[in-house]
């Protein structure tokens, strides 16, 4: 028993420092892109076409025609598009009343993907910006996106996403998971090991985009942003860039229920197999098995569960102080992200449960997998 509790221990710590030195490595990458601000005086030139799917977002949609309307780009280079995706509630009567251009998604073909798809199919510029309706934006945000493009002729950008609100402990556990999203879709990007990116804030070719839509996976209700920006990462000489200064990171809002919360979840598990990076794959399972190792460790006995704890503790500070000076989270302290750190190793299981076993789930009003 003895000799199997020295090996237990000593696979966990194997995969602690394992996990801090995967963490350090992302963390480094993602802060060695130095990507410089539009220049003041830039005075862009460039079409875009902001396409915004929605559905049953009347509680929103107010808010992002205000941060729509505040947007520094010149007016006849910009098209904005949204595409009702079979709304229950008032929202196609507030865009109507907004004056933006207002299309309705093919009534047999349900979802985000086909409300997208219709969207991109209508515009009429090359430069194709994707963006959520309960989102709001840096007046300089496509200004920004702009001056990127006419730079480096990306065929894929993925912008940061920030929540408006984290007063509640949900709040902050979800502002906690965004960070460390955000670093990791950087840090795949920028080093081309993996790519993931946020249907809430991203930019592409349509040229590009209508070389693989055929091609994208539609098995799924939720993965867009994922499924796209592999395909593209697949075509030769593709080139992909991940933009995290201030004027490209938009705002949203956070879940306010744990119920909404682990819907959601559900919705993004589902995606999560779609990645077919082995160096992601692998720092998953890691993070998984550590996590079965944590909770399985008062199984074995109790001088492995606390000792198995105590290393649990002393890693997560570790990777705290990481964050913190690299400013990779900011405003939560020690005691919070300790608590907070505990019940991700939870989370982690319940995503990992999900993406393995998708099941049926309620978006939206919709039953959906």
């Amino acid at each position: 028993m003895a000799y199997f509790t020295f090996i237990f221990i000593g696979i966990y710590v194997i995969i602690g420092i394992y996990h801090l030195f995967k963490l350090y490595s992302l963390v480094q990458i993602f802060k060695s892109d130095k990507r410089k601000l539009s220049p003041h005086d830039y005075q862009p030139n460039i079409g875009i076409s902001l396409i915004i799917p929605f559905r049953n977002e009347e509680e929103n949609l107010p808010r992002l025609i205000e941060s729509l309307r505040k947007l520094d780009y010149p007016k006849n280079l910009l098209e904005v598009i949204f595409i009702d995706d079979h709304s229950t509630d008032k929202g196609t009567e507030i865009i109507q009343s907004s004056g933006f251009q207002l299309l309705k998604s093919v009534e047999h073909n349900q979802g985000k993907k086909a409300a997208q798809y219709t969207g991109i199919l209508a515009t009429k510029h090359e430069l194709i910006v994707c963006t959520d309706a309960d989102c709001i934006f840096p007046s300089d945000w496509l200004k920004e996106l702009s001056y990127v493009y006419q730079k480096e002729n990306p065929d894929f950008m993925a912008g940061k996403i920030e929540f408006l609100e984290t007063p509640t402990c949900l709040e902050k556990f979800q502002m906690v998971d965004n960070s460390v999203t955000m670093m990791m879709t950087g840090s795949g990007i920028i080093s081309k090991k993996f790519y993931v990116a946020n249907g809430a804030n991203m930019a592409f070719k349509k040229s590009v985009y209508l070389e693989i839509c055929n091609s994208l996976e539609t098995n799924f209700a939720s993965g867009d942003d994922v499924f796209l920006v592999n395909s593209i990462a697949n075509l030769p000489n593709s080139h992909i860039v991940f933009l995290h200064t201030p004027n490209f990171t938009i705002k949203t809002k956070s879940i306010n229920s744990f119920k909404s919360f682990f819907k959601q979840r559900k919705r993004w598990a589902s995606k999560a197999m779609a990645s077919n990076s082995s160096s992601l794959t692998f720092f998953q399972s890691m993070a998984v098995l550590s996590s079965l190792m944590l909770m399985s460790a008062l199984f074995v006995n109790v001088g492995a569960a606390i000792l198995v704890f105590v290393l649990f503790i002393l890693r997560s500070m570790m990777e705290f102080f990481m964050l913190k000076k690299y400013k990779i989270i900011d405003s939560i302290n020690t005691s919070t992200y300790l608590c907070l750190i505990f019940w991700y190793q939870f989370y982690i299981l319940f995503m990992a449960y999900h993406a393995i076993f998708p099941t049926k789930y309620d978006w939206k009003s919709r039953k959906t997998r």
